[in-house]
C-alpha cells in the first residue's frame, strides 16, 4: 500500500511538471508569434493618424479655383473639404486654427460677434468664409422664432439677418470683420459655408457680399441649414446665386424644416434612405433628375407653426428628462443634424464615386 502511495505521489509530481512544461512552451510559442508579427512589417497594420487623414484633403484646395455648378454632378472633394471646415469650426479657437493649418490653409482669421463665431481662411488666392453653428442645437431650436426683417428684395429672418449685420458696435459685427479680412487678402476665389445656424449666416453673408459688395463668390454650400427667407426673396436669391448655391440635408434632420412660414432657395442634395436625392430650386420650371432613380416628389415639407410649437415643447420635455445630458443620441432628427454625420455621408459619396471610376477604368 505504501509503495502504491509513493508511486501515485511520484506520478503526480511528474504530471504536474509536464503540465508546467507544456504551459511554458505554449507561452513561448505565443511570444514567438507575437514578436514575429511585430518584426514583420508586412503583417502589421499601422493605424492612419488623424493628421494623415486630414492632410489628404489638402489636394482639394486646388478644386476651389473653379466655380460650383449646382446643376451638374457634385464635386464631392469640394463638398468634403467644406464639411470638414465646418466641423473644425466647432473646436476651441486655438485648436481650430491648428486644424485649418493642417488642411493647408495658410492664414486663419477668426471673426466673432457676441455668441456668433466664424473664420476667414486662405490658401494662396483662395478664401473661404466658414460660419460655426451652435453647440446646443436643442436650446437654439427652442428659442428660434419667426420674426421678420425687410430687405430691398423681400423678407428675411430677422434673427439670422441681425446676427450677421448688427451688434451694439456696428464696427464689430460679423459683416464688418469679414469685409475687413477679405480686403486684407483680396482673394481671387471665394467660397462661403456653414453648418446649422452657421448655414443660415452663410446665406445671409452670400446675399450681402454679392449684392452689396460685388464679390465674385464661386460657391455657397451649407449643411443642415434652416430656412432663411420668404418666397419673394427666395426667388431673387435663386437668380442672384444661380448654379452657385447648394444646401445639404441629412436623413431626418429637422433643422432644414424650420422655422415656419419661411422657404429654402438654391439647389438641394438630400442624403435619404441610403441614397442621394438632388433637386433644383423649388421655383425653377424644371428640376434636376434625382440620382439613382428616386421619385421627384418633394418630401422635405416645412413645419407648420403648430408642429413647430409641438417640437419645441418636446425638446423642453426631453431636456428636463435628460438632466443636462446630450439629446443627440436619443432624438434621430437631432442625431442626423450633427456635422459629423454630414461629413460621413459626404465621405461615403466620395468613396462610391471613386469606386465607380475605378471599376470603369478596369473594364
Amino acid at each position: 500500500m505504501k509503495n502504491a502511495q509513493t508511486w501515485i505521489s511520484a506520478a503526480s509530481v511528474l504530471l504536474g511538471g509536464l503540465v508546467r512544461l507544456l504551459s511554458a512552451a505554449g507561452v513561448f510559442v505565443c511570444m514567438v508569434c507575437v514578436l514575429g508579427c511585430e518584426e514583420n512589417p508586412s503583417r502589421k497594420e499601422e493605424p492612419v493618424p488623424a493628421e494623415g487623414k486630414e492632410s489628404s484633403l489638402v489636394g482639394s484646395l486646388e478644386k476651389l479655383r473653379s466655380a460650383w455648378d449646382s446643376e451638374k454632378a457634385p464635386e464631392w472633394p469640394i463638398v468634403e473639404l467644406l464639411a470638414v471646415l465646418c466641423e473644425k469650426a466647432y473646436l476651441a479657437p486655438e485648436e481650430a486654427e491648428k486644424a485649418f493649418h493642417t488642411l493647408g490653409l495658410e492664414q486663419v482669421r477668426p471673426v466673432t460677434a457676441e455668441s456668433m463665431v466664424g473664420y476667414v481662411v486662405w490658401a494662396a488666392d483662395v478664401a473661404v468664409v466658414v460660419f460655426r453653428g451652435t453647440d446646443d442645437q436643442a436650446d437654439w431650436l427652442v428659442n428660434l422664432d419667426c420674426r421678420t426683417a425687410e430687405t430691398p428684395h423681400g423678407t428675411i429672418h430677422k434673427g439670422f439677418y441681425e446676427a450677421y449685420h448688427a451688434t451694439p458696435n456696428p464696427q464689430q459685427s460679423l459683416r464688418s470683420q469679414i469685409l475687413a479680412r477679405l480686403k486684407e487678402g483680396a482673394p481671387k476665389y471665394l467660397w462661403i459655408t456653414g453648418h446649422s445656424l452657421g448655414g443660415a449666416l452663410a446665406l445671409v453673408c452670400a446675399y450681402d457680399l454679392i449684392e452689396n459688395e460685388k464679390f465674385p463668390v464661386n460657391g455657397v454650400l451649407t449643411f443642415g441649414q434652416p430656412m432663411v427667407v420668404q418666397p419673394q426673396l427666395g426667388e431673387y436669391l435663386d437668380q442672384l446665386l444661380v448654379r452657385r448655391y447648394t444646401y445639404f440635408v441629412n436623413g431626418k434632420d429637422i433643422v432644414p424644416r424650420v422655422p415656419p412660414t419661411y422657404v429654402h432657395c438654391g439647389a438641394r442634395i438630400w442624403f435619404h434612405d441610403g441614397q442621394i436625392e438632388r433637386f433644383a430650386p423649388l421655383r425653377s420650371p424644371s428640376r434636376i433628375a434625382p440620382l439613382k432613380g428616386l421619385p421627384q416628389e418633394d418630401a422635405l415639407v416645412p413645419m407648420s407653426p403648430e408642429e413647430f410649437e409641438q417640437l419645441k415643447a418636446a425638446l423642453r420635455k426631453a431636456d428636463r428628462i435628460s438632466r443636462g445630458t446630450s439629446l443627440k443620441g436619443n432624438l434621430p432628427w437631432l442625431r442626423d443634424h450633427a456635422i459629423e454625420n454630414y461629413r460621413e455621408r459626404v465621405h461615403t459619396a466620395l468613396d462610391a464615386e471613386a469606386s465607380a471610376e475605378s471599376d470603369s477604368q478596369m473594364k
